[in-house]
Order: C-alpha cells, then sequence, then structure tokens
C-alpha cells in the first residue's frame, strides 16, 4: 500500500499512559492520516497499477525523482523520502541545532521555495535537490 501523500499534516503522534512495573509512564505511538490518496500496489507489477495522484499539493514533502518526472509512478523509495524530509523539517524546526536565528530562512529556502519548471510546473529548490543529490546538507 502506498500512502502517496506523505507530509507533516498527515501525521499524528498519540500519547498513551501505560502501567509499567506499577508506575504510570507515557509512551508514543505515531499515526499517518488521511489515505484518501493511498492505492494498494500488486506484487507482480501487473496491469493494476495505482494511477497517479493530482499533482495539486506542494512539493515540500515530496521526493526529488518524483517531482522532477511527472510520468513516473510513486515508488516505495519516494515514499521513504518524504519521510525523512518530514523528519528533517521537524529536526530543523523544533531541535536545537546549528543554524540559530537561520532556521527560518533554511527551512523557506529547502521546503517552500520552488523552481518553475520548462512546462510551468513545480520543481524543487535549488537548495533541496542539492542536498539531496549531494547526500549532505548546505
Amino acid at each position: 500500500m502506498l500512502h502517496r501523500d506523505i507530509s507533516a499534516g498527515n501525521m499524528m503522534i498519540l500519547p498513551r499512559i501505560e502501567d509499567q512495573d506499577g508506575r504510570k509512564c507515557v509512551t508514543w505511538r505515531g499515526v499517518l492520516i488521511d489515505w484518501e490518496l493511498a492505492k494498494y500496489v500488486p506484487k507482480d507489477d501487473s496491469a493494476q497499477r495505482a494511477p497517479q495522484p493530482e499533482r495539486t499539493v506542494r512539493t515540500c514533502f515530496m521526493s526529488l525523482m518524483y517531482v522532477v518526472h511527472l510520468d513516473r509512478r510513486i515508488q516505495i523509495a519516494d515514499e521513504l523520502e518524504s519521510f525523512l524530509h518530514v523528519l528533517f523539517y521537524h529536526g530543523v524546526r523544533y531541535l536545537r541545532n546549528s543554524l540559530g536565528s537561520c532556521a527560518t530562512a533554511f527551512i523557506v529556502t529547502y521546503f517552500n521555495t520552488f523552481l518553475l519548471g520548462p512546462r510551468g510546473d513545480q520543481l524543487c529548490s535549488h537548495v533541496k535537490t542539492t542536498d539531496v543529490t549531494g547526500g549532505a546538507s548546505t
């Protein structure tokens, strides 16, 4: 099953109070929501292929390969890269890091800035493209 719309808004972290050795403690569980665009993917790659979702969502958490290649089917690697972008976003936004006062500008540049492609479509920012293809954040 491919979700096909992984984003920060489609993830919830739910607390649960549990009893462990007579003590109350909080455990956290992640839940992926908003499955309207999800599709079953057959094991044998038969004719039952999942159609592509409409590209009306922002590109900030989409995989680089999916954004660049419009006709390509979403694959598991695209879903995993989307999870990575969500994790990276929340890490920069909420965890102590070396960006300091530049964190907001970095988030805007990396996630919310996009380029227009030759067909007028949205492409990932230069920073995101460089980071994904180079393997390190600049």
